[in-house]
């Protein structure tokens, strides 16, 4: 506990520091243009490029150019910038605009005078809103944007925009300087916890198509229980939508989840009834990213009265921006109404360790008559395993197509037994299979060059993620008219792949195909890449290795914070005690867990009151009475048991699922 509190007295005293000056171009030599240079855009607007010379008035030297010809004049620096670990905190820029090349000054004019970092456009109105600017005499103005959502990353680009989309005008820039602070700014807070009657805390109810929300929304006391919650007085349409716009970026830190509590009801005013998931979408930043809020890409935990705690991995954005949300709570119902307890964003000061890439699953059709659960679906004949017809390779393949568009399918029947479930996200999907002339056994049956037309994959099956082999996926032609085609699926995120379609000759009854195999790629999980990143690999990454000799196995160091190839740190020890809290005896347990998304660990504690005879019960998260953040990687759960008998024993079971 001193160390906490001396850090924290550490950050109120740095916290005074006055912010210093990072990086400073003030253009004070002739002909230095200090690194700057004029991208035309394709527009052809710095025809003579750009310099440093004297100003058209005033003592000042400036960067400027001597013609602006077209639209869009742009002054780019590409020269990659540090923030010497300290924070970015503002860009500053003294700059003017005259009403033509070597003319008068003339009152600033901000319309589309861009501010672009590393690529991205952080402000179309370079002095407009969202600047702070101050007007001097000669027309100059100082504007400085506030940046520190860039935290500690470097600036590989900036670009700035000094007279919009205007070839009638001329600029001069005195100084453009970067500030940073020796302190990290304050982190904006996104927590919706709809707290206050009438508050609805930015969200709107969204103007759809449908007219759904007929009297808008309300925060207000739930139907029932003691919560305080976003819900709508009256769902008339169907597809009812919530949006929140404008949200703050995150100083460099780093998204990870959008965690949920939230409930159906079954009418306006209704009762609480069990979750359905079909058709609750979840958008950011204007993408569609989960039809099934809840769903199988969501961690869901169901709650008592229909309440769900649901979380949703929001790892891919890094530190970008996050400008928009959009949560449909009911689906395309009218029938049904919601409530929402609170919605909250969370981040990290790290980006999350990259899993390491590994085949998850393969067909590779090696044993004569073991299809592998493939099944043929439309115009093919007696589908089987057999050697191909010239070559080493034994393939899937038929006696016959008899038909336009031969199908085959993986789990068709949609078993859900042979769902196929990722420790991470999918990558890519790998197929190698070439076409024939005619039918296996036929006199004279060869290979043909591979003819993409109509070659289709379709994933879980859908039209709208159907590819062609061959085209539009990355493809290895091979000796003997092999193809070997990689399609990405990354777009189905960490959900089971349930079933997939493989037309391997198109629309065509006259050729026959050979396919050789067929490989899924996923990331692995975060357990993988935990290991990867003390560089294990098989058996000193199993769950069971132990590589630093310690005792204590690679999980129980995952679980706990512990380093593998260590001995000295095996992690932090869950700890026990009884403690007394108003007037109760009650059996505490307090141990770290791991907070990233799906982390594949399932944490319980379990209970008994007798050692010798009694079996242990999992009592699971209904112990729990406080989660506190302990650092990026992991929480500290505290759990209290009521000494309510003269023995109980707990202990704390942790599982990799």
């Amino acid at each position: 506990m001193k160390k906490i509190f001396m850090f924290l007295a550490m950050v109120v005293f740095l916290s005074g520091v006055v912010v210093q000056a990072g990086v400073n171009w003030e253009f004070n030599t002739s002909g230095d243009t200090e690194g700057w240079y004029g991208d035309d855009d394709g527009f052809d607007s710095l025809t003579n490029g750009v310099i440093v010379a004297n100003a058209v008035s005033g003592s000042e030297v400036v960067l400027t150019t001597s013609d602006v010809t077209g639209i869009d004049p742009a002054l780019v620096n590409t020269e990659t910038n540090s923030a010497g670990g300290e924070y970015w905190s503002t860009i500053e820029i003294r700059v003017r605009q005259l009403d033509g090349n070597g003319g008068s000054p003339v009152a600033w004019t901000s319309s589309g005078c861009a501010l672009v970092v590393n690529g991205a456009p952080k402000s179309n109105t370079l002095g407009g809103f969202g600047w702070s600017t101050a007007t001097g005499a000669g027309e100059w103005i100082v504007t400085t944007f506030d940046f520190p959502y860039l935290g500690t990353n470097d600036i590989s680009s900036l670009r700035v925009d000094p007279l919009g989309n205007n070839a009638d005008k001329n600029f001069e820039v005195d100084y453009i300087r970067l500030a940073t602070s020796p302190t990290p700014p304050p982190l904006p807070v996104h927590e919706w916890e709809f707290n206050t009657p009438g508050d609805t805390e930015g969200w709107i109810g969204a103007s759809d198509p449908h007219d759904s929300l007929a009297s808008g929304i309300l925060v207000a006391a739930a139907s029932s229980g003691s919560e305080t919650v976003l819900t709508a007085p009256d769902v008339t349409g169907i597809d009812p939508q919530l949006t929140m716009g404008g949200i703050d970026a995150v100083h460099g830190r780093y998204w990870t989840t959008i965690e949920i509590r939230a409930r159906q009801l079954d009418g306006n005013g209704g009762s609480p009834i069990a979750w359905s998931s079909v058709g609750c979408a979840f958008v950011v930043n204007g993408v569609l990213k989960s039809r099934a809020i809840g769903g199988s890409d969501w961690i869901t935990t169901t709650q008592v009265d229909g309440w769900i705690v649901t979380s949703f991995d929001l790892s891919y954005l890094g530190f970008g921006a996050l400008d928009s949300l959009r949560v449909d709570p009911n689906g395309s119902d009218d029938t049904k109404n919601f409530e929402v307890d609170y919605i909250r964003l969370k981040t990290r000061s790290t980006p999350l360790q990259p899993a390491p890439i590994k085949m998850l699953a393969a067909w590779e059709f090696n044993t004569a008559g073991d299809t592998e659960d493939c099944v043929a679906t439309a115009y093919v004949d007696s589908l089987a395993v057999a050697s191909a017809i010239n070559g080493s390779e034994s393939v899937l393949t038929c006696a016959d197509v008899t038909g336009i568009d031969p199908r085959l399918s993986y789990n068709n029947g949609s078993d859900a037994a042979l769902a196929i479930s990722p420790d991470g996200s999918w990558k890519t999907i790998e197929i190698r299979l070439r076409q024939l002339d005619k039918n296996p056994g036929d006199a004279g049956v060869a290979s043909v060059p591979f003819n993409i037309a109509g070659t289709l994959v379709f994933i879980n099956p859908s039209a709208a993620n159907s590819k062609n082999l061959g085209g539009i996926v990355a493809t290895t032609n091979e000796a003997d008219n092999w193809v070997v085609a990689e399609m990405d699926i990354s777009y189905l995120g960490a959900n089971d792949l349930i079933r997939f379609w493989l037309d391997p000759v198109g629309n065509d009854d006259t050729k026959n195909f050979e396919v050789d195999y067929v490989r899924l790629y996923a990331e692995g999980g975060r357990y993988d890449a935990w290991t990867s990143s003390y560089g294990l690999a098989d058996p000193d990454a199993l769950p069971e290795g132990d590589p630093d000799n310690d005792s204590y196995d690679n999980l129980y160091e995952y679980a706990f914070g512990g380093n593998p190839t260590n001995a000295a740190n095996h992690g932090i020890d869950p700890a026990s005690a009884a403690v007394e809290d108003g007037g109760t005896t009650w059996f505490e347990y307090v141990h770290l867990r791991r907070s990233e998304f799906n982390n594949g660990l399932d944490y319980a504690i379990e209970l008994k009151d007798d050692l010798v005879t009694a079996s242990w019960t999992n009592i699971g998260d209904s112990a729990v009475v406080g989660v506190g953040e302990y650092n990026d990687d992991y929480n500290m759960a505290t759990n209290r048991v009521a000494a309510d008998t003269a023995e109980k024993f707990l202990q704390l079971n942790v599982e990799k699922e």
